[in-house]
């Protein structure tokens, strides 16, 4: 059975596949940590969401697209950078 909490999810796509499948660099591996910084923030600020409740299965399309958005919109970011930011969601899923 595939585990539901986050938390474990977060950690094996940096210690087993960034830093070892993908031999990312520091650089890449701070960049996806700042994009989970900003995800965390808006699952607490927006969907009212704490970090350490957060489960997989609150990490759908709809999360996604609204975090996208969050980020474009309140924060101000462009949108070439909600691209990488998409680019890295994408990324995540396919390293389950």
């Amino acid at each position: 059975m595939k585990n539901p909490e986050l938390p474990y999810y977060v950690t094996q796509f940096f210690q087993s596949y960034l830093a070892g499948v993908k031999n990312a660099s520091h650089h890449t591996i701070a960049s996806y940590a700042a994009t989970f910084k900003l995800l965390f923030i808006f699952c607490e600020e927006v969907r009212e969401i704490k970090t350490e409740k957060l489960k997989l299965i609150h990490m759908d399309d709809g999360l996604v697209l609204e975090f996208l958005d969050w980020l474009e919109v309140k924060r101000g970011t462009s949108i070439k950078t909600c691209y990488a930011n998409l680019a890295f969601q994408v990324s995540m899923y396919h390293s389950l």
